[in-house]
């Protein structure tokens, strides 16, 4: 029984080879999130390589299949990121966010905001001068878009001011109320982790300076919430 094609946007956040000439496709939609979609012969010479490849942004059309593995039919580039392609720092940082949705996202789970929080991310990575400052804010962003992450100027607890941010268990906690598993976050640290988390243009991320320390925290931070 023929099943009636559908059409769905996406964002291409991991292409695996499959058997001889076809490859699966991982990709964040629009309308269903994260899904899995097969597609024959796509590594066949006359197969067009950026129309299958991590990054892209296309319309798919699409079959049910007997399993969650959707059959492609057709593919509508929307945009290849070409420019993201170009520089080593910028793929660097659009890879760190597909990376970060793939670690994070449930399959068949929409998440539309998301998405177009990753769409505009991705598109505003050459207007920065460290674009891995926008990929710790999407990171950030996705984990408080996910509800694992409530950062606040105050304790959780004692309601007290916070200078330095002590984070356990996706809250803001002060010294004392902070067990010890918690991630520390010195006063610039802080500072800049309420930016990072909750700026809304990209702009006002280019005054933090950022250093290996923030970035292996945030990292940290994000795959004990996550996992």
């Amino acid at each position: 029984m023929k099943t009636t094609p559908q059409s769905l946007e996406g964002i291409i956040l991991r292409a695996t080879n499959f058997r001889d000439h076809d490859k699966i496709l991982s990709i964040f939609s629009r309308e269903h999130g994260l899904i899995n979609m097969i597609v024959k012969k796509a590594n066949s010479k006359s197969y067009a390589a950026h129309l299958t490849s991590p990054l892209t942004k296309a319309e798919f059309i699409y079959t049910q299949g007997t399993s969650d593995l959707l059959k492609c039919q057709e593919i509508s580039l929307i945009d290849a990121h070409s420019k993201l392609r170009e520089d080593f720092s910028y793929l660097e940082a659009a890879c760190d966010m597909l990376k970060a949705v793939l670690e994070s996202q449930q399959a068949f789970n929409p998440a539309a905001k998301l998405y177009a929080l990753l769409s505009y991310s991705l598109g505003t990575i050459p207007k920065l001068s460290d674009p891995h400052l926008l990929a710790l804010s999407f990171r950030l962003k996705l984990l408080r878009h996910d509800d694992y992450l409530g950062l606040n100027q105050v304790c959780a607890r004692c309601s007290k001011e916070l200078q330095r941010q002590y984070v356990a268990d996706g809250e803001s906690l002060c010294s004392q109320h902070a067990p010890s598993h918690a991630f520390k976050f010195d006063d610039e640290e802080s500072v800049a982790l309420l930016i990072l988390s909750y700026c809304q243009n990209p702009q006002q991320l280019e005054a933090i300076a950022l250093t290996d320390a923030l970035k292996l925290k945030v990292a940290r931070l994000f795959s004990a919430l996550v996992s």
